[in-house]
């Protein structure tokens, strides 16, 4: 697939980005050497929407643009993002399915993110990212200040969706205001591997404040290996 690179800045989306086919974006290039500089918080690449939602922990943006920035839709393609940090808007009030994924929607193909921040979002699920009928890879990121109003503060994996590994990141300060799952969210999917990574000040009015686990009709799991899951609340079942 084609590549592109990506200059230090923000980039501002007027709408959702639809991809649909196989591509690689790079992010934290210095022009105009185009040596990249994988460090995001040294030379970064922000996708965006016009106003993020910018959540603080107790309330965000109420003139939060109504995106998400990225929709992913590539059947049998992969889509390779790194070094960038992604900043949806409100889209929890809009009708299903345009509600759910708050900064990233994965609903065909493989998303491979690495030295990514996803932060400053709000969906009806997956306040960061959705994840469904599609398979994600997730290393070295942080998915962080993002809120659902139903399931799934930071990530939300549903139905035949599948995150294959998910290494040396960090899923903290997400808020589920509903049902739960305030970092993580988990029916009818499965986390193969949740290795080397914190899952930490999250929160639920509900059940899981970190992780929910959810099988009631479809078959869910989660492996966890060598992580750290500390520091969340939640009204029922707390971590």
């Amino acid at each position: 697939g084609d590549i592109i690179l990506a200059t230090k800045g923000i980039f501002i989306e007027p709408g959702e980005v639809l991809i649909d086919a196989g591509i690689t974006i790079i992010g934290g290039y210095d022009n105009p050497s185009w040596a990249p500089d994988h460090i995001p918080s040294v030379n970064y690449t922000v996708f965006q929407v016009q106003t993020p939602y910018e959540w603080n922990g107790t309330s965000g943006n109420a003139s939060a643009t109504e995106s998400r920035v990225f929709n992913i839709d590539a059947t049998g393609k992969t889509v390779n993002i790194s070094n960038v940090t992604i900043k949806g808007g409100d889209i929890s009030g809009l009708a299903y399915p345009s509600s759910i994924g708050g900064a990233v929607l994965v609903s065909a193909g493989t998303l491979n993110l690495d030295y990514v921040n996803i932060m400053g979002s709000k969906a009806l699920n997956g306040g960061g990212i959705y994840i469904s009928d599609a398979t994600c890879n997730i290393t070295n990121s942080t998915i962080s200040e993002t809120v659902s109003t139903q399931r799934g503060g930071g990530i939300y994996v549903g139905h035949n969706g599948s995150i294959t590994n998910l290494s040396n990141s960090t899923i903290s300060n997400n808020t589920c205001t509903d049902f739960g799952g305030g970092g993580i969210y988990v029916d009818g999917g499965t986390i193969n591997r949740l290795a080397n990574s914190t899952i930490s000040n999250n929160t639920s009015d509900n059940y899981g404040g970190g992780i929910l686990l959810w099988a009631e009709f479809t078959n869910s799991s989660i492996n966890i290996v060598n992580s750290t899951i500390s520091g969340n609340t939640a009204v029922d079942n707390g971590d």
